[in-house]
């Protein structure tokens, strides 16, 4: 059997997910000693002369390089172990698949194309997929003079895949989110794919993976104001890494509900 990179992708996420949780439970040992054993067994990724990632076990040619699924890609989004800063030569890959396939695409394509792209930190190219996503679509069947096929979004703000598909407009959430804010485990950073077109503004009650809610405002591309409730439905990180205007600095929470900071 021959297994694509996205099966590998899923087989490794589910396995990291897996060890992640048994060691916030401190449970499962035995099972954490597996997982340890068999993830550096898995078939690694590959890639291809042209510089994208291989989506295959073998270097295939690929008779429809712009089509829109990105299946292989799963592991920069929504997965996590595919990174710019622990996987450098993967993630361009990624990127260079992306470049090679285009901007013209529809639907649940183009949202997670938003959410690849902010993971990449290339907040341009995120921010024209989503104008790509939000172009305008007449709901009169096409008839009309303004028609146009092809995706975009109707004046009620559906997405036009055509003639409609959630994912569309929950992928282009989404990736807003991600270009202003991602997060690990251990850090948050801030407005890592922010387009020129976005250089002031603010957010609130964006969640984050450390179990935290962030609001902040911006001022020509630069966090100014911060706040942090750490009160959450779960348990927040009492200790995490902020990355915000091309600093890194530790926070502590030191027990408080809310932390405000001036950066």
């Amino acid at each position: 059997m021959i297994c694509t990179t996205s099966d590998m992708a899923l087989i490794r996420e589910c396995l990291i997910d897996t060890k992640l949780a048994a060691k916030e439970l401190g449970t499962d040992a035995g099972m954490i000693a597996q997982i340890d054993s068999v993830l550096p067994r898995l078939h690694p990724y590959k890639i291809k002369a042209d510089g994208s990632l291989s989506e295959w076990f073998y270097e295939y040619p690929d008779k429809d390089p712009k089509h829109r699924h990105q299946s292989h890609l799963i592991g920069l989004y929504p997965g996590h172990h595919i990174s710019v800063s622990e996987t450098p030569d993967i993630a361009g890959a990624c990127a260079k698949t992306l470049e090679i396939k285009g901007s013209e695409t529809t639907g649940w394509s183009a949202g997670w194309r938003i959410n690849l792209l902010a993971r990449l930190r290339d907040g341009e190219k995120a921010y024209a997929m989503y104008r790509r996503l939000l172009r305008y679509v007449t709901p009169d069947k096409y008839k009309g003079p303004d028609r146009r096929r092809g995706g975009g979004t109707y004046p009620n703000l559906l997405d036009a895949h055509t003639p409609f598909q959630i994912d569309g407009n929950f992928g282009g959430s989404a990736g807003v989110a991600e270009m202003l804010l991602q997060s690990t485990p251990e850090s948050i950073i801030l407005l890592p794919a922010i387009p020129p077109q976005w250089n002031d503004g603010s957010v609130k009650g964006l969640r984050t993976r450390t179990g935290h809610e962030v609001s902040f405002k911006w001022k020509n591309g630069k966090v100014t104001d911060l706040e942090i409730k750490t009160k959450s439905i779960g348990p927040a990180s009492e200790q995490f890494t902020l990355h915000a205007n091309h600093n890194i600095k530790t926070i502590k929470t030191d027990g408080k509900e809310k932390l405000s900071l001036k950066l």
